[in-house]
């Protein structure tokens, strides 16, 4: 993977702004920009700092950060500051409650820098480090928060200066890797025995003559309607994995489905069409002819009530599969099918995905 760059207008070779100059407008800008893209991966919408940059006689210490006695106004909790340490760094997962479960189930931002502590969980700070975790200030200044923690823009001796910029750039450049799981959602069943029916999802069944298929899927990233999509775009997968559990012992055939599904009731999925509103055809029945989906684990094994895990990351064609349905080039839906015979249904539980992704839009 090629190096992060962020890009900075204002900087010197290492990235960083000077102490010899001043903090210019479009150094906030950009700032605001890289939080603003990082809110959106955490399904939070992005906060105008426009007015906040215009409005105020002292520009750069109102929006860096902002403490007063008696409280903030509202706008002051949209500091740069108080926007990495809560609403980016300890975002909440569950920020899509559209679908049960919520989505994401969880969210981790990792260490990036391939050192020691890679792909480290980063938290706030920690006293005295585990082995899991990085401290965001231990390794950005050595003390438990920014430095000046409370720039007082109410007094003009407290100009924002160059080393509190500058944080701000290390913290957003730091987290720039995640690792979100994701809840599956079962969309259809496929019959062959009911071809223009959808049936339940979950379910696996092979008895030799009569089949039932499952198609199912995470939400990748959702678009709330105002055209910025939130979740996860605008990122390139570092690592994936599916894990579910099986009702009863079986082999499965796993696909990603190629055709463009919908999920409204009336373009439910059937044995025979994958739009039934439009009754557009499978080029076969089942979704397994040219074009309808395509291989990615041809004969797997589970056992009975045990978790399986899918992690073929440095198998050819996993993580390109995964990068075109981040990018929407391709739907982000799968088809399980069982591949031995058996007389009972297979039910399916528990499917998450875990996917490591890394930033290539910088410096946003």
């Amino acid at each position: 993977m090629s190096p992060y760059d962020p890009n900075w207008s204002n900087a010197n070779a290492s990235g960083r702004v000077d102490a010899t100059n001043f903090i210019r407008r479009v150094d906030l800008d950009e700032i605001a920009a890289a939080i603003n893209r990082r809110l959106l991966l955490v399904l939070q919408s992005p906060f105008h700092y426009a007015p906040l940059l215009d409005a105020r006689p002292y520009v750069s210490q109102y929006v860096i950060d902002d403490v007063r006695v008696g409280g903030h106004p509202p706008d002051y909790l949209n500091n740069f500051r108080e926007a990495i340490d809560f609403d980016v760094l300890l975002a909440m997962p569950g920020g899509d409650i559209a679908y049960y479960p919520n989505n994401p189930i969880a969210m981790d931002w990792l260490w990036p820098l391939a050192d020691g502590d890679e792909n480290k969980t980063i938290v706030q700070w920690t006293g005295s480090p585990s082995a899991t975790e990085v401290g965001l200030f231990n390794r950005l200044n050595g003390v438990y928060g920014w430095t000046d923690p409370t720039i007082d823009a109410g007094y003009v001796t407290q100009h924002a200066r160059a080393v509190h910029l500058n944080e701000l750039r290390q913290a957003l450049e730091w987290l720039r890797r995640g690792r979100w799981v994701l809840p599956c959602y079962g969309w259809w069943g496929l019959v062959n025995t009911m071809p223009d029916q959808a049936w339940f999802a979950w379910q696996v069944g092979n008895n030799g003559s009569d089949d039932i298929r499952t198609m199912f899927g995470p939400r990748l990233h959702i678009d709330s309607g105002d055209g910025l999509l939130r979740g996860l775009h605008g990122v390139k997968p570092i690592s994936a994995s599916m894990t579910m559990t099986f009702s009863q012992s079986c082999t499965l055939e796993f696909r990603q489905i190629l055709r463009p599904i919908l999920h409204g009731y009336a373009g439910q999925s059937s044995w025979d069409f994958y739009n039934n509103a439009t009754k557009s055809p499978w080029a076969a029945g089942g979704a397994t002819g040219p074009g309808d989906s395509q291989v990615f684990v041809n004969s797997i094994s589970a056992t009975a009530n045990v978790p399986l895990t899918i992690d073929i990351t440095n198998t050819t064609g996993w993580l390109t599969m995964w990068q075109s349905m981040l990018d929407g080039d391709t739907p982000p839906y799968f088809l399980a099918r069982r591949l031995d015979t058996g007389a009972t249904m297979v039910n399916i539980s528990n499917v998450t995905i875990t996917l490591d992704f890394e930033l290539n839009s910088p410096p946003a």
